[in-house]
């Protein structure tokens, strides 16, 4: 066995050296390959410059970390996986293909500026101007030879552009003769281009790289370790390298383009992937053995794009915690024993266990699918749950349909036991909703929810949601300040209301996308309010649902003042009026008699209003959903 002291090598490479290695066929006797748990990379530009500059300085910029397999020795190169170190590597090949991109103001000497002012005298060209002339004109170079114009007649030409721009008049002749048969400036211009150039060249600059090459099972331990600095790993990335002994193919083609997208933004930056390698099309791509971290990597993506009600999106290259967390929920698992995943999972069976779970999800959706078809004006889905949220109701529809072990199989009492949910899941979806019950990291609330299968006990009574609802009514008053003229759809007013307004609109108007209409304009209200006062014209007591075509028509007055005016124009006559009067009345689930009386709209005016409506959209609300709320 070998010693575990002889299990690291600490050398030093050369920027060169590493670089070069890293490229798809690289010179040189090393050869770098990222592995898939790698994390996509992050660093901003301005990240990318600070490493350069502390290069360029002879600053430390830490080590970097090889796994190397000795096994894998081709007789040729060394091989090795970039354990950590993918941003700084991404750098300083960025660096190397392009220098010049990394140049910067502070790279010019202040009293090199101060000498080509004086050495361009009588001509005026303040400090400023000549400083952004070359560095423009560096940025414009592709490198530091003569074949990208890198040199002192093509700065000069830039500085006589800058001290005579039209170029065709005598003048420009003029400055262009003196500018250029000045030798003095071009001897300076000349040292200042050596000067960048040397100072610009890392390529010598070595780097502390740590070679690893003891038992891949340690390795997780090592990544997980030397991670606890630096570019901070979720906790679903850090199990992209302890399941790397995990194995199995994808049949899901969605869930395979999910994983190939990310690896192919990869490869477009011009890094070698040992998995595109051993995969360059879509049959091997079929056939590829796929750790566990890869599976669920994909399958969140999967989540995300198949059921946006449900999931927030993520990036093609960031991993959704939505994948990790509902297997695991859907297991058995506290989210925080995720690492067991392998342990319990069968692999070869995850097809079946995968369709469902995507089943499961499915049966979610259509239970919340007609309080989420009504949509308000901006079109983008609203989420109004937490992660946990949605996927206790996820894994609870999921553990009284299936056994985990045999999910091809459905439980005896799965049809009575889906009627209860489809009853339960909205009463409680709102219910924690209003009172924030997932609020926070929530790992033991979800895994008691499923576990002791909470949404199949009784949902909350009348008078739970009368306190429920008056709790949450008048604790958020005074915090919906006056300023704020529109209401965002992702809030629990809306949600509210789409509860309340579910099958007030006919099948045809389902089709069409709501305004969320104040019911006291705002433009009236801010008419009254005082500089330094805060009134709540965003409660949901002064919020309701209309069509646009009705917004539009009644503008900035009240319903009943709309019709007013134009009953008072004899426009309509007393028929419509009245019939008009009771439609809108109902629409907005506002009596005539509880809008403000008279001309003048005060403070305790509105506040009376706004508790009159609440009592009655309250009412509303406990009408629509009776069937649902048990008495008591």
């Amino acid at each position: 066995m070998k010693n575990p002291n002889n299990f690291c090598e600490v050398t030093t490479w050369t920027v060169s050296n590493l670089v070069d290695a890293a490229q798809d066929n690289p010179a040189g006797k090393y050869r770098i390959k990222i592995p898939r748990f790698q994390r996509t990379l992050v660093w901003t530009k301005e990240k990318q410059k600070l490493l350069i500059t502390s290069l360029k300085r002879g600053f430390p910029i830490g080590s970097l970390l090889l796994f190397e397999d000795p096994e894998k020795y081709d007789g040729n190169k060394r091989n090795f996986q970039l354990i950590d170190g993918l941003q700084r590597t991404e750098a300083l090949k960025r660096y190397v293909i392009q220098p010049t991109e990394f140049f910067s103001r502070e790279d010019i000497p202040p009293d090199v500026v101060e000498s080509i002012q004086n050495l361009l005298y009588p001509y005026s060209l303040d400090e400023e101007r000549i400083i952004s002339t070359i560095v423009n004109w560096v940025h414009a170079r592709p490198g530091f030879t003569e074949t990208d114009e890198w040199g002192t007649y093509s700065l000069t030409r830039a500085l006589i552009d800058v001290l005579a721009p039209d170029g065709q008049d005598n003048y420009y002749k003029s400055v262009y003769f003196d500018v250029t048969n000045n030798n003095a400036l071009k001897t300076k211009l000349a040292q200042l281009l050596q000067e960048i150039r040397e100072s610009s060249d890392i390529s010598r600059a070595q780097l502390a790289i740590i070679i690893y090459s003891g038992p891949i099972a340690d390795l997780p331990t090592v990544f997980e370790l030397l991670n606890s600095q630096g570019t901070a790993l979720s906790r679903y990335e850090i199990y992209a390298s302890k399941w790397m002994g995990t194995s199995l193919t994808i049949a899901n083609r969605a869930i395979r383009d999910a994983i190939w997208e990310k690896y192919d933004r990869m490869a477009d930056e011009g890094y070698s992937l040992d998995v595109v390698e051993e995969s360059p099309d879509e049959k091997s791509r079929q056939m590829h053995k796929y750790t566990l971290f890869e599976y669920l990597f994909g399958f969140g993506q999967l989540l995300c794009k198949d059921f946006p009600q449900l999931f927030r999106s993520v990036t093609e290259d960031q991993p959704s915690s939505a994948g990790f967390n509902l297997f695991s929920a859907c297991v058995g698992l506290n989210v925080r024993e995720m690492e067991r995943l392998p342990d319990i999972l069968k692999l070869d069976d995850i097809p079946s266990l995968e369709a469902a779970i995507l089943e499961s999800a499915k049966f979610v959706r259509d239970v919340f699918s007609s309080i989420f078809s009504v949509k308000p004006s901006r079109g983008r889905t609203s989420i109004y749950h937490t992660e946990y949220q949605i996927i206790s109701m996820i894994a609870t529809a999921f553990g009284v349909r299936y056994n985990y072990k045999d999910p091809q199989k459905e439980l005896d009492n799965w049809r009575i036991q889906r009627k209860t949910l489809e009853q339960n899941l909205p009463m409680f979806y709102l219910s924690d909703i209003l009172k924030d019950y997932w609020k926070g990291t929530g790992d033991n609330k979800l895994h008691d929810t499923v576990t002791k299968s909470r949404y199949l006990g009784a949902p909350p009574s009348v008078s739970n949601w009368t306190q429920v609802l008056e709790s949450w009514f008048f604790d958020n008053q005074m915090l919906l300040q006056h300023n704020r003229r529109l209401v965002r759809d992702a809030t629990p007013e809306v949600l509210l209301l789409k509860y309340i307004y579910v099958h007030k609109f006919t099948v045809a108007e389902n089709s069409k996308k709501y305004h969320v209409e104040h019911v006291i304009p705002v433009d009236q209200l801010q008419r009254v309010i005082s500089e330094n006062e805060r009134w709540p014209i965003n409660s949901i007591a002064n919020l309701a649902l209309l069509n646009a075509e009705d917004n539009q028509r009644k503008g900035n007055k009240t319903f009943k003042e709309h019709w007013d005016s134009l009953f008072a124009a004899g426009q309509i006559d007393d028929v419509v009026y009245q019939t008009e009067i009771e439609a809108m009345s109902n629409q907005l689930i506002c009596p005539i008699n509880i809008l403000p009386k008279g001309n003048k709209l005060t403070k305790d005016g509105f506040a009376d209003f706004l508790k009159a409506r609440f009592y009655e959209l309250r009412s509303a609300f406990l009408t629509e959903w009776a069937d649902r709320i048990p008495n008591g």
